[in-house]
């Protein structure tokens, strides 16, 4: 299983916290403002998931319901539990 199977969007999530150090560290106005820029564009990206589900159907209704898009420690637990 790679990355994908344990969480739907690991590059948003990896931008997310990338941004989000790089906020952190410079505390900057302009910093502040690209982090919650980010986080629209990439809320905005849902549209992704509709466009999965109509060339993907059943399959993909499955794959959401398994794989977390962004909480990756609930997948990780279910993994542990042995789903």
């Amino acid at each position: 299983m790679g990355i994908y199977g344990i969480i739907r969007n690991p590059i948003g999530l990896a931008t997310l916290i990338i941004f989000l150090g790089i906020t952190l560290l410079k505390l900057s106005f302009s910093s502040i403002c690209g982090w919650i820029i980010l986080i629209l564009c990439i809320l905005a990206g849902k549209t992704e998931e509709k466009e999965n589900l109509e060339k993907f159907g059943d399959n993909y209704k499955e794959y959401m319901k398994k794989v977390p898009m962004w909480n990756i420690f609930k997948r990780l637990r279910s993994l542990r539990e042995g789903d």
